[in-house]
This record gives C-alpha cells, structure tokens and sequence, in this order.
C-alpha cells in the first residue's frame, strides 16, 4: 500500500514473438497489371513478408488498398509474368530459404492459389550479398532468376497452363535449370528480341524469338554485354553473342542498368554515368549526354508507344528518358536518339510504378515512399515539377533505436534512427488508439471545463440541436453544433453567465439547461436558451465544485459542505435545496450515480455515500502519496465502478456495491505524471462504458468480464478536457481540448503504431537517451560533402535540436551511452568513434569522447561539454556503464576505463584503461554488463560471458557458446548467461548456462535452449522496463511480463515477451496449432519451414527446427478470422485440456496482452 514499487521480472528460456509494426520497406512493384481480374486495374506492392493489391480511387490518382497476402518467407524475389495461354498474371515468388512458389489469384477464395513450388538450391554457390535480380520472358514461357553468385536459374513458366491442375513441382517436373556464368558480377538481366539472322532452330523447332541479355562484369573486371538463346526443347543456355566495353563501346564501361526495346522492337539500351549505349541486335550505338542521371537504381516503362521511361537514382532524383529514331542519312539504317528530362527529387527508389503518363509510384526501402504526379506545366529551369499526392511512411532502415521516457509518465517510446543519407531522420513510435480528426479549431488555451448539451422541443416535433460549452479562467463561451458534430458555430446565448467560470453544465430530466459558477447556479430554458430562474449560494459561499444529478446538481462549499440542488418541473421551475451533506475535509472531486456521490477529498482519502443517507459514509485511502482530482462512476466490464484520477497520473479504481456504496477490489494504473481528468463514454445500458482518462499522457481505461483493469495510450498529446458527442452517426465523436485545440474526432478501433518524424538530411547511425537531462543523442554520418560526423543532440520533450558537436574529417560515430563515473555527480554522455578511410579494411584509429552535462540552454551554450577525450587503436563499436566505470570493444578488445584527474597537475579529467581482454574476438561488436557479468557479442565467433574479477582487476572467461554466428544484435537478460541473440540470417535463439543450478560456471558453456527464425534482418535488441500498474486484485506480480523491443532494416519492430514457465509455453503451442490448423488452407508457404531455423550455411539450405518460441504473428491471424473459424479453434481447444475463459473475446485478449507493446 502507498506508493507503488516495480521490479522487473525474470526473462525465461520460453517467449513468445510478435511484429507490432510490419515491414514497410517497399522491395518491388508492379502496376497497372491484372492480377486479380482480366483488366489491368491492379498495383501489386511487395513488402519483406507480405504482399499486397490496390487499386486507383474515384479520382485515377490515389491507391486504395484491395488485398494483402501474408507470405511465410522472407522475400527475395518477385516476378511478375504472364503464361502462354493465360488471360491473368501470375507471380513467381522466391523466398531467402531458396523456396519458389508460382501464384495465381483465385477469385471463388479471393486469395492466392499456389500453382507450382520448388527450390532453387545451389550448393556450390554462394548467395548473393546484394539484391536478386529476375526478368520474365515477354511470352510467358520463362523466368530467369539471378540470386547465386556467377549462376543464372531459368524457370520454365510456359508448362503452368499445361495438364491438370494438380500443384506441380518445378524440380522434380525438370522446370527448372540453372547455367553458370563465368564473371565478377552480373549487374542486370533482360529479355531481348533476337534478330531475325540470330534465332537459332533444331530438329525441335524454333527455340524462341527472345535472347536472355546479361550487362556482367567478366573475371578480368570488364563490362561486357552477354546474349544467351534459351533452347526450350532442352532447356538449355547458348551464348551467342558478347559485347566488350573497349575503345568502340567505351559506354558500356559505366552502365549498371538495361532496358529492353518494346516488342516489336530490337533492341537495349544499357544506362551508365552520363552516357547510354544502344544494341540494336548488331552493333552498338553511344551517345554521350551532359545532363544525364548517375547511379541508375530502376527504371520503369512510362509510355511504351511513345518510348518513353523514368528512370531512378540513388540520390532520389527522377528522369524521363525520350528515345526517338533518327533515319541514317546514308540509308544504311535508323539509329537511335535519346533524350534525358529531369523531374524532379523523391526518396531513392527500389521500385516504380507509372500509369496515366504523369502518375508515379515511388517505392522506397531507405526512405519514404510516395504517389507523385507530373505537373502539366512543366519549366526548363530546374524547377521541381513533381507533386506529392500521398506519403506512405517507411521506417526502414532502423540502424539503431532507443527507450525514452519523453513525456515524463513513466512508460516507453521507441525512439528509432531511420534512412539513409537526405532521408534520414529520427522517428518516435507510440502505440495506442488514433483519433480520426474531422474537424478542428485553435484558441482554446485554458480551458477549465468542457461539456455537451442536447437539446430537444418536444413541441417542435422533436426538432434538436447541440451545445458545446467551454469554460474558462474569466469567462464561458458557448457553441452551436449542427448534427453531425463537425460544424460549430459561436454563439451569444444571453441565458448563460457568459463573464463567469463555468464550474458545471447538464441538462436536467425535465430538459431545462443547467449552468453552475461560483456564486450559484441558472436553469436556462432548453430552445430559447433564455435564464428561467436562478439561485445564489448561501451567506455569499463560494461554490468551489459541482456534479450532475438527475434532477438537477450535487454542488460543494467550502469545509466539506455540500447541498442538493433540484429544479421543478414547473413552467416557471424553481430551485430547491433537498439535501444538506457534509464531510470531514474540503471536497477536491465530485461525481454521482443514482443516488451515489462519490468525493475525492483532500485529505487523500476517496469518499462513497448516499445523497439519501449519509449517516455511514465509506472512505479509503487512495494511497499513491496523491489527492484525487476527479471521479468518475462507470461500468465496467458490465459492473459498477469508481475511478479515481491522481493530481500524480495515476487512475485507481474500486469496484462498487450499488446498494451499499461499499467500495472493494482496488487496482491502480499510472497513465502520466500530472493531473489526471476522467470522463465517460460508451453504452452504459449495455454496460459496455470506458473510462477517458485526460492528461499529459491520455488513455482509454476498461476492463473485462472479471474486472481487470486494462488501459490504452491514445495518440493525442497533452489532452486536458474531452467530452462524448451524441451526434447523428454510428461513429462515437468527441470533443478534444489538446495542446490549446479543440479537436472533433472519433476514436479508431484498435491500437496501432503512430510515428512522429524529425528529419535530419543525413544518416543516424547510433542513438541515446540521457534521462537526467532528458536529451536524447544521435550519432550522424556526413550530411552531403561534409568531411565528419556529427552528434547532435536533442530534447526530449519538443524535439528540437539543442547543440552539435563536429568531428574531425573521416571520424565517424560508432557508438553511443551514458555513464555515471565514480568521480562525477552527474551521468556523462561518451561517444565512441571509428576514423574510416577507403585504404583501409578496419579502422585504425577511433577515440572516446566524454561529454559533462552542464544545465545550460542551447542559447547559453548548450547542455554538454567536452570533459575528457582518449584515442584508441581501432574503432570503437560498443559502450555501456559498469560499476561506476566505462566498458567498451575497440576491434576484437574488451576494455574497461575510468575518469582520473588529468597528469600534471593541471585541471580536468582524462580517461585511463584499468583493464583489457582480448578473448580471442574476431570484432567484438557488441558488449553489455550486469552485475560483475559481460556479454561479448563477436562478428563471428557468436557469445562470449565474462566475469570482473576486482581483486585481480582483470576479466575472467566463463562461457562461450559451442557454434559460431554471424551475429546482428544481442541482449543480455541477467547475469546467469541467460541472453537472446539475431544473426545475419534472421535467426533469433536463446542462449543459457547449461549448468543445471543455474549458476554461472566455468566448465559449463552457452547453449540454445530456444531458436526460431524471425524473419527480420534485427540491427537492435533493447530491454524494456515492466509497465507501471498495481493491483490489489488476485493477479500476482507474474503478471507483469520481461519484454525486448526488437527493431529491423525493412522498418519492422516488435516484441519478444517472456512466457512464465514450461507450462504456458505448451499452452501456447497448442493455441498456436489449432489456428495454424485453420489458416493453413490460406498460407503460400508452410508455417513450420518458415519458423526453422536457417543455418549458417545458407548455401547448403540446411536447417534446423524451432523450438522454445511461439509465433505471435500467426497467433495474431487468430483476430482477422471470420466468428465462425474464429469458434472453431476454440472447439479445436477444448479436447485438448486448453481452457479459454470468455471463448473468443477471452482468447483475443489473452493474445493482445502478449503482444502488447509496454
């Protein structure tokens, strides 16, 4: 009781993991194609893990959602192809695991139908480090797929149509082949028309009118231009022909890119730095331009007739290439012309999309993607001609992120490091319920109150309207409202004391208007809104507090005095005082039920009693070390309960006897750290209500079938008034005062994540939150031709940038946190660095640099100030606190420093090495410490747990984990070797000390004890604190479950939340089967080789179960179910022993609150 005391629970070997925030980097598209009906209506676009359809609007500019796939596979490949014969297209998909599925949409399932799979294994051939490439035949009888090093795969695709319609398996049909190319690197692929003289024929027939074109780097580092013919009788690849970029065709030195002439034409046209070369199936054509784009990404067909395409870079900008055909004036033949036209600067694409002649997709995997438009009226002068129509939000890539507490409420904000170069920029990322804002209006600074009125003439033949009423300090305003909410109009109704500060308004049973101030009250007539009578407080007391009844109001004196105010029905209506109260303090909240009254007091205490009798008031104390500032009466979960708003943002709730006003069940939620404002909105017939807690930090608060409180953020800053709208609609408007605006809004059904960008035009690379000084840190990478980094710092609460410090040329942020040193008061910020030079494979130098926060403003000179600086040899890749002291990794060393007075005597701080450790790292990447406990995270030597020895001062070796891993992120769960680590193949596992006891020891190593592939390329793992709550219900502290907040480079994060125990792992599992049991008939891929952990060896596609982790996101299709499928896993359940209370809504719940984000 009193002030509440959170510990963090215990990870366990058993977790559950779950994507709050799916990919939103864009790895292709497609578009306008007929996907899902014969007209090329749809816009395919291609998540990491998903693929989805839209289609235009009304207006032929916007893209409106259809469809989407879930695809249980990272994908790597997506090409889109039309088979012979076929009136749709059909996609074939290539997964990381090398797994091929051809899809086609099946209108009667309005899903995908897989027509074929495979596999593409090569095992002599290594992945490709960079992007797959793929190009389709233009007559639907092939694929071919570039995705192995020097190895081309073609898919015969022109056998789909052929047979029955039984799922066909590529490999073991003979559909597939694959051709090594002996080169570096093979740059781009495209189909192209043969020449007449060059299509080859054989005893089978003609092998087709299409050539397979490679722009390849050979063995020597020469670009050449190489043609195959794909025999179809054999399926087999014949060079024919290779164009070498010497003297005569210099061009072909710096293209990276190919585009194929439209059939009928022959042709390619290879894109480079400032120049174009052209195939025309004989010789080469080169044209040198001054106005060219660099660093060709993709491009897109624009207007095919006409020859037009848009062409996209890596610095965002966008071009329209114009290709014409001049007639040779020697007769000997046409050749080609072409023209560049720059548009304008978007995100650097990954894939376009281009319809109408001047509408754009811009899909981007490093920045934002966008629907542009090309302006009419375009202008020679440089001039920007491109208009954004829509933004679709990217987060990717994630380089870093971290947990700040920006509002000062006690929970957690992702704070997160996205984009590459111009597109970087700093994202905050808030889970909760949106507002759907319909309307809104400024000038409503200090408001003090905010109700609504409806008023209805009866002898109008039910003729209504609305009133909005506003208080504030000196006055009152009143608005009109029209029907649907959205309008409001400013009125003089003389009937309300409009110089006055509204303590109350409500409507009465008899429907006259109510208005209560400090020195009485006015009963206002409900159509002419003229005074009908008014009454004064008594001996001039001031009225200090008010409350609705049914018959009029509760209002409160000074003393814990209070009176019952009840307005006649008469004609002429009345005041009249039917009954005195009186309480042991002054009354600092008030509210009534029936006959009810609850009063927060300012004693602490929450008072319940009877406004009929009040002889044995019931009192408890609200603890919290707070006064309660509003109540509230609410039901919820269909019983009556009392909530309680703290003046310190917590919310605590009693359950309710109704007839007794016994108050019982306490619980506590914190939901900001100021004065906490409750209102009511919902059916309360039905009992279905909800508590609107306004704040610093506004929530929606509920509770189920067993009264446990349950609280969702709401995306709305700095909330101080809300009130229901009871508006013509099936929508639930409302009325918001946030941050000095009224906002008109309905609430969105479900909680999402809600980003807020700073853009910082270059790249963050590491990220930190000093809490003390409540600034957050970012390490930045040159910004254009900048020669050095920066580390800008920010604060927490605007977002605005404070101070930034330059570093020296080539000198890059590496790392990033904050220490508290044994010689300083206050935490330091220490940055670690790297100096990159192109000459060499690893930096050489780096250096630690300690910042002293210094209390200043940005005007005053800024927050922090160089206290200490050391070079070290090598870059400095990870810091982290310890024991009063610095811990780093400078290369493959572990060091520990401390902060020292500086030699000679002279003033300042220097930092000294106490210790170091070598253990045998590759590049020690990552290090982390709890209690006198290390975790070393190597680039490829996997864990390493070490141990400070203080009497020897010297680090000591006791366990390392038995394989190796390519590791991406880690985070260390305690100090017994318990840790959760991702490699760079996605797979995220569970390492612990195999010692049963459970204590550490030396001969025992790091073994998996639970592995599962995530999917996800993660670059940070961070630890979150356990959610603020306390209740005196019978959930015990268990309930309270260990998170880690996991973010990825396509923009996805979510959590992997701690299971309780063996028990609920099984439990889980079962959940997990029975609705993989129902979704399965929709899956592209099975669920069970998506989840297996992919090895090492990706060549040899080996791989090995899952086990100790719960897929939250197949758990999570459990909600998009139909009712029925929905029940039917529930039946699934029950002859299984797998209890689930309140059936599907219970099951919902349980799901929601695993995956909840903290």
């Amino acid at each position: 009781r009193g002030a509440v005391s959170i510990s963090a629970p215990a990870m366990s070997p058993w977790n559950y993991f779950a994507t709050l925030q799916q990919p939103s980097a864009v790895l292709h598209a497609f578009g306008p194609v007929s996907f899902t009906s014969r007209e090329p209506a749809d816009f395919i676009v291609a998540f990491a893990t998903r693929i989805e359809v839209f289609n235009l609007d009304a207006d032929g500019k916007g893209l409106v959602p259809s469809c989407i796939f879930p695809i249980n596979g990272r994908i790597a490949v997506l090409q889109l192809f039309r088979p012979a014969g076929a009136q749709t297209d059909n996609l074939l998909l290539v997964t990381d695991k090398q797994q091929v599925a051809i899809l086609s949409y099946d209108p009667i399932i309005e899903n995908v139908a897989v027509v074929a799979t495979g596999l593409t294994h090569e095992t002599s051939h290594r992945l490709l480090e960079h992007a797959s490439l793929s190009t389709d035949h233009p007559e639907g009888c092939a694929v071919a797929v570039h995705m192995h090093e020097s190895v081309v795969t073609v898919i015969n695709t022109g056998s789909l149509m052929e047979g029955a319609d039984d799922l066909k398996d590529l490999r073991k049909q003979g559909l597939t082949t694959s051709a090594s190319v002996s080169c570096q690197r093979i740059f781009d692929l495209k189909f192209t028309l043969a020449p007449q003289e060059g299509r080859g024929t054989s005893s089978g027939g003609d092998v087709g009118r299409f050539q397979l074109a490679a722009l390849l780097s050979d063995d020597d580092g020469t670009l050449v231009l190489s043609l195959w013919d794909i025999w179809l009788s054999t399926f087999e690849l014949m060079k024919v022909a290779s164009v070498v970029a010497g003297s005569a065709h210099q061009a072909l030195s710096s293209s990276h890119r190919l585009v194929a002439m439209p059939f009928p034409r022959i042709g390619l046209i290879a894109l480079g730095n400032s120049t174009i070369a052209c195939w025309d199936g004989r010789r080469i054509h080169t044209q040198s331009l001054s106005d060219a784009p660099v660093d060709v990404l993709v491009v897109a067909t624009l207007d095919q007739a006409s020859l037009h395409w848009l062409v996209g870079c890596a610095d965002g900008s966008l071009w329209k290439l114009q290709c014409d055909v001049i007639p040779s004036p020697s007769g000997a033949g046409a050749r080609p012309s072409f023209l560049f036209e720059w548009l304008g600067i978007s995100s650097p694409p990954r894939a376009l999309m281009c319809w109408s002649g001047n509408m754009i997709f811009v899909g981007s995997s490093s920045g934002d993607s966008h629907v542009l438009q090309i302006s009419s009226k375009r202008r020679n002068d440089g001039t920007n001609c491109l208009e954004t129509l829509e933004t679709w939000p990217n987060l990717g890539p994630i380089s870093d992120f971290c947990l700040a507490d920006l509002d000062d409420c006690g929970s957690e904000d992702v704070v997160t490091c996205n984009g590459i170069g111009a597109t970087g920029s700093l994202r905050v990322l808030r889970m909760g319920v949106g507002v759907e804002q319909i309307a809104s209006a400024g000038s409503f600074t200090g408001v003090t109150g905010l109700w609504y009125l409806s008023c209805t003439s009866p002898a109008l033949a039910g003729e209504s309207f609305a009133l909005l009423v506003a208080s504030f300090a000196s006055c009152t305003r009143v608005f009109r409202s029209d029907p649907g909410g959205a309008e409001l109009i400013e009125i003089s109704a003389q009937g309300f004391a409009l110089d006055l500060t509204t303590l109350l308004c409500c409507t009465c049973s008899s429907g006259r208007l109510l208005q209560v101030f400090s020195s009485g009250a006015r009963a206002i007539d409900n159509m002419s809104l003229d005074v009908l009578t008014e009454w004064a407080s008594p001996c001039d007391q001031v009225v200090e507090i008010a409350a609705a009844t049914k018959h009029g109001a509760l209002v409160g004196l000074q003393h814990g005095e209070m009176l019952v105010l009840r307005v006649s029905n008469e004609a002429q209506p009345t005041f009249e005082v039917s009954a005195r109260l009186s309480l042991k303090a002054d009354i600092s909240a008030l509210h009534t039920h029936d006959e009810l009254c609850a009063a927060g007091l300012w004693t602490k205490d929450l008072c319940m009693l009877s406004m009929s009798d009040h002889s044995n008031p019931h009192i408890e104390a609200v603890h919290c070390d707070s006064i309660a500032r509003s109540v509230v009466f609410a039901r919820l979960g269909g019983r009556l309960h009392v909530a309680a708003g703290l003046s310190s943002g917590w919310v605590v709730t009693y359950l309710v006897h109704e007839q007794t006003g016994a108050m019982s069940c306490r619980q506590a939620v914190r939901v900001g750290t100021h004065t906490t404002r409750l209102s009511t909105f919902g059916e309360r017939d039905s009992g279905h209500e909800q508590i609107f807690a306004s704040g610093d930090r506004a929530s929606i608060i509920s509770a189920d079938a067993h009264g446990r409180i349950d609280d969702r953020a709401v995306n709305l800053r700095n909330v101080s008034h809300v009130v229901a709208l009871d508006v013509v609609g099936d929508d639930q408007l409302m009325a918001f005062v946030a941050a000095g605006d009224l906002v008109i809004g309905a609430l969105e059904d479900a909680e999402r994540v809600h980003v807020q960008t700073v853009q910082l035009g270059s790249s963050p690379q590491c990220i930190c939150w000093h809490p003390d000084v409540r600034i957050i840190a970012v390490g930045c990478d040159p910004k254009g031709l900048q020669p050095g980094s920066q580390l800008r710092c920010f604060d927490g609460k605007t977002l605005r940038c404070m101070q930034s410090f330059d570093l020296e040329p080539s000198e890059h942020t590496s790392s990033v946190c904050v220490v508290r040193f044994d010689s300083s008061n206050v935490p330091c910020l220490v940055v670690g660095t790297a100096f990159v030079r192109a000459c060499e494979p690893e930096p050489t130098r780096g250096r630690l640099l300690v910042y002293q926060p210094t209390g200043l403003s940005a005007q005053e000179g800024g927050p922090f100030r160089l206290l200490a600086e050391l070079a070290v040899i090598g870059a400095v890749y990870s810091l982290a606190p310890f024991k009063g002291m610095l811990l780093g990794s400078v290369t493959n060393r572990v060091s520990l420093w401390q902060v020292v007075p500086a030699r000679g005597g002279t003033q300042g701080m220097q930092l000294k090495e106490v210790c170091g450790h070598y253990a045998a790292n590759v590049i020690a990447l990552h290090v982390q410490a709890k209690n006198e406990h290390i975790l070393v995270g190597d680039l490829m030597r996997s864990i390493c747990l070490l141990r400070y020895n203080s009497d020897t001062v010297a680090f000591e070796e006791v366990g390392r984990e038995v394989h190796t891993a390519w590791l991406s992120a880690m985070q260390m769960l305690d100090d017994r070797g318990l840790c959760l680590c991702i490699d760079d193949a996605c797979n995220v596992f569970i390492l612990s000390q195999s010692c049963s006891t459970g204590a550490v020891d030396t001969g025992h190593g790091l073994q998996r004890v639970g592995q599962m592939h995530a999917g996800e390329f993660v670059n940070r793992l961070r630890s979150s604190a356990p959610a603020s709550s306390s209740n005196s219900t019978d959930e015990d502290a268990g309930a309270r479950r260990r998170r880690v907040i996991w973010a990825s480079a396509d923009g996805a994060f979510g959590v992997i939340t701690s299971l309780h125990d063996e028990s609920e792992f099984a439990r889980c599992s079962l959940i997990q089967d029975a609705i993989e049991q129902e979704v399965r008939a929709t899956m592209v891929l099975p669920h069970g080789t998506w989840r297996d952990v992919q090895e090492e060896s990706t060549e040899t596609g080996t791989s090995s179960s899952h086990s100790g982790f719960v897929d939250g996101d197949l758990m999570g299709r459990f909600a998009t179910l139909p009712r029925d499928r929905q029940e039917a896993v529930i039946s699934t359940l029950q002859p299984r022993d797998v209890h689930v209370n309140r059936g599907v809504e219970g099951l919902l719940r349980e799901l929601h609150a695993l995956s909840r984000f903290p």
